[in-house]
């Protein structure tokens, strides 16, 4: 299971240009939405702010003005009461080591601009999981926490990368730029950052290698997605199948079925496809990651997981391949265990575990006994 550090300000204030102590903390919907994405995507998340401190939810972030309603103020309410134990005791982010995950995603607020944007070791561990390729991810006033990666140099670690954040427009509109003392976009294109804007207050994110950033609190499920995805090629690169694996993963198939080259292509691509539709979009990345690029999009589909049983989903296969439900049914079995041999019959069997009982025990049970071995 990947890994993400998530870092929130410890701060509930920010300091204007006049000493005012505006109150603040962390935007509620820059966290709730990414968490869910990252719950769905089956990534295990931790929380870490400044001396471990608890973070403060920033209140016009629930507020039934900013978030169209009473109704959507109160759902955020709910979302972050059931949050609060996993926000009641986060890590001392001074304790975390880089070493120790796959990504890190820093939400927004006006509260990164208060302590995250000048932390030395935030700095430092944000300079290592760029350096190793490890995905870096933010939004909003978020990436006011990325200014702080300095070299030894003092060069700025994120120099010349395609960036996004708030932009000053959107810090007029809002009705604090006038009165802060610095704002993000002066300050990230001054380092040296190469920043990109779509319209204010829309969703807008981009992606410059293993760095994901966006503009505004509408961008958060957005930056997240992405995060996910640039999170999934990585690792897959860390298992070591290469995109060039297609037809080797396809031979597999030939020989497990007893199949020519041509007939094994459709098989694959008819059981993936059939998969896809049977299982969660982040199941379907994690099974997607054992895969070569090539194949891999063929389960990760959006959308809800759509509920059939083992005889429709044989007769789907068969209807993709051009061929009946029984000979689907050897070939799908056939690429269910191609998959084993990378991955292994338990691991296999509970990336499998929202299909229906029937059609994972009748796929992994028609996959023996090459389901069994990696």
């Amino acid at each position: 299971m990947p890994s993400l550090l998530l870092v929130l300000t410890g701060s509930d204030h920010w300091t204007l240009d006049d000493g005012t102590e505006h109150p603040t903390g962390f935007w509620a919907e820059e966290l709730l939405t990414p968490l869910d994405v990252f719950d769905e995507a089956g990534v295990e998340v931790a929380i870490a702010t400044p001396a471990g401190a608890r973070p403060t939810v920033d209140e016009l972030s629930l507020s039934p003005d900013m978030v169209g309603g009473e109704e959507a103020a109160a759902e955020l309410r709910r979302a972050l009461d059931a949050r609060s134990a996993q926000l009641g005791a986060p890590l001392r982010l001074e304790d975390v080591s880089a070493a120790d995950y796959d990504a890190v995603f820093i939400p927004g607020g006006h509260g990164p601009m208060e302590d995250l944007a000048g932390l030395p070791g935030l700095g430092s561990l944000l300079v290592s999981m760029l350096d190793d390729d490890k995905v870096v991810a933010s939004v909003c006033h978020g990436p006011a926490a990325l200014l702080s990666a300095r070299r030894p140099d003092g060069a700025w670690a994120f120099a010349g990368r395609t960036l996004s954040g708030f932009t000053n427009e959107e810090e007029a509109q809002g009705g604090l730029a006038d009165r802060a003392s610095w704002l993000l976009e002066d300050r990230m294109r001054e380092a040296g950052g190469a920043l990109e804007q779509g319209p204010a207050w829309q969703p807008f994110s981009v992606v410059d290698g293993n760095v994901v950033t966006g503009q505004n609190p509408a961008s958060s499920g957005e930056v997240a997605r992405r995060a996910v995805e640039q999170l999934g090629k990585r690792r897959r690169r860390e298992i070591e199948v290469p995109p060039s694996d297609h037809e080797a993963f396809a031979k597999d198939v030939a020989v497990l079925a007893g199949i020519e080259g041509d007939e094994a292509e459709r098989a694959t691509e008819a059981t993936l496809r059939t998969l896809g539709e049977r299982i969660s979009e982040g199941e379907g990345r994690d099974l997607a990651r054992h895969l070569p690029d090539s194949l891999a999009q063929l389960v990760v589909q959006a959308g809800d997981a759509q509920s059939f049983p083992a005889d429709e989903f044989f007769r789907r296969v068969a209807e993709r391949e051009g061929t009946d439900p029984e000979t689907a049914e050897r070939h799908a079995a056939a690429v269910v265990a191609a998959l084993a041999r990378r991955e292994g019959r338990k691991e296999l069997h509970d990336m499998l575990n929202q299909l229906p009982r029937e059609l994972r025990e009748r796929l992994l049970t028609l996959a023996e006994p090459s389901a069994a071995r990696r």
